[in-house]
């Protein structure tokens, strides 16, 4: 079960994937959650089985974002949480997979940025609080701050991976404001469009 978004994207030959962050516990509790896809062919007739991108635990993972270009090829963005002190700070990290068809991908990772996007639980990104222990979350983004849970991810002409993203709630406040990078080297998940 995704957190709150499971982002879709179709390849050039049609494979459609959806990427997700996995609860690991009942809600309200969304840490820990791993991020993975899964992927069907265009007939949507049999899906895979779930491919883990980010391996969960600690604060886990949330907003896992997603597109495609050749076949098995894909570009992820999300944010990684990190323990620090007292506090979880969340870092934009991207993923490439190529094979990812295969029962055998390869995936790679990288944090785009040292400049944290966020602090809190990942229940509390994702506007499961409560004021009263008793309500179990059904306040859900009323009581409480939640994260920008869309931001955007594409390809540029060239295949080159691009997002933007937010930064808020950043203990140095001069830094809050939105972000973006595109990729100017390495591998593209496709062939340059004409």
């Amino acid at each position: 079960m995704s957190n709150q978004l499971a982002a879709a994207a179709v390849d050039s030959a049609g494979n459609v994937y959806v990427a997700y962050d996995e609860s690991l516990n009942p809600y309200p509790n969304y840490d820990g959650a791993p991020v993975k896809y899964i992927w069907a062919g265009s007939d949507l007739a049999k899906w895979s089985r779930p491919v883990t991108v980010a391996a969960g635990g600690g604060p886990g993972h949330v907003l896992p974002h997603i597109v495609a270009g050749d076949p098995g090829k894909l570009d992820l963005a999300y944010w990684t949480g990190q323990q620090d002190g007292s506090d979880i700070h969340w870092y934009t990290t991207i993923a490439q997979v190529t094979k990812g068809l295969t029962a055998a991908p390869s995936i790679h990772q990288t944090r785009v940025s040292n400049i944290s996007a966020d602090t809190g639980t990942a229940s509390i990104l994702m506007g499961a609080c409560s004021q009263d222990p008793g309500t179990a979350g059904i306040e859900n983004g009323l009581e409480c701050n939640r994260s920008a849970d869309v931001w955007g991810i594409a390809l540029t002409t060239n295949c080159n991976l691009s997002i933007s993203w937010p930064v808020r709630n950043n203990a140095n406040h001069s830094l809050e404001a939105t972000y973006a990078t595109t990729q100017v080297s390495g591998t593209s998940v496709c062939k340059t469009r004409p």
